[in-house]
């Protein structure tokens, strides 16, 4: 039996997935048609995952590198993003500990510890854990949420930003974050998203166009998509229903647009432009936050 015909059912809702388009290392991107949710299969190893990740910290060539180490970039992440946040949790009245999974440079861990939150990171590379421990003076743990050494209840907040997407269990993760978390306490979520709506109404345009444009160096969807980095593109309903069904109870959303034009050249500037403007009309987005409550 192939790996195509052993794809039976979605990792996400169970739902019968399809294939959309094939991907260059003999993976195929599949899509659900129940919780819309994009993955790419046969998902990676652990140890797959952790090796590619420890490259992109180590090599200085590598995309990692060139992105976290962009201080505009993280000044407007900072901005549209990581305040916003805080802002939130802030009017929520939460305060005390928090972690922040996948915390990479540290930009979300000085603004939080700044604003007197008690905080303590984690990331999958230790170049990355040694590099925003010494900046910040906090405790940064190495490895994954799902098998890190933490106490059960320990934190009033756990943020997770752009990190579901690249987990290959995720039910797995959120299971993590609610026992990390004390009753009451909030997660929040941020991930890249394709919305049912999205993919029916430009489906088409992705494919012929995004390849075309990027000639043959990105793949349809290239905001969600993200490959071989990101294991899944999740749906709203997708990104909700794992939520839910982990023991969580969510109390905002907050569907965000493409932000970061800073090294676009002209042509993928239209692009997400005209990306963002079809998106605001259908009132979605490219990418969703979750506030959600641990239920006791």
């Amino acid at each position: 039996m192939s790996e195509k015909e052993t794809c039976t059912k979605c990792p996400i809702c169970d739902g019968l997935p399809r294939e959309v388009f094939p991907l260059p290392d003999g993976r195929r991107e599949m899509r659900c048609r129940d919780c819309g949710a994009f993955f790419y299969w046969p998902l990676p190893t652990e140890a797959e995952q952790k090796a590619f990740y420890d490259a992109q910290w180590t090599e200085e060539s590598s995309e990692y590198h060139s992105y976290y180490d962009d201080v505009a970039l993280e000044a407007a992440n900072l901005k549209n993003n990581f305040i916003p946040r805080l802002d939130l949790l802030a009017s929520r009245g939460f305060s005390g500990t928090l972690l922040d999974v996948g915390c990479s440079v540290g930009t979300f861990l000085r603004a939080a510890k700044d604003r007197s939150w008690k905080v303590q990171g984690l990331d999958l590379s230790e170049a990355a854990c040694r590099r925003t421990a010494a900046t910040l003076g906090c405790p940064v743990h190495c490895g994954v949420l799902e098998t890190a050494d933490l106490p059960d209840g320990a934190f009033d907040v756990i943020h997770a930003s752009q990190v579901i997407e690249h987990v290959i269990e995720p039910q797995r993760f959120l299971a993590a974050a609610r026992r990390s978390l004390r009753p009451g306490g909030a997660l929040l979520l941020a991930a890249p998203i394709i919305d049912p709506k999205v993919y029916r109404t430009t489906h088409a345009l992705q494919k012929a166009v995004v390849p075309a444009v990027s000639r043959g160096r990105e793949f349809p969807y290239p905001w969600a998509i993200h490959h071989p980095f990101h294991v899944y593109a999740h749906s709203p309903k997708s990104l909700q229903l794992l939520t839910v069904s982990a023991g969580f109870h969510i109390v905002h959303t907050r569907v965000v647009p493409w932000q970061s034009f800073a090294r676009m050249n002209a042509k993928w500037r239209f692009f997400y432009h005209l990306m963002n403007t079809l998106f605001r009309a259908m009132g979605t987005g490219m990418s969703m936050d979750i506030l959600a409550i641990k239920e006791n």
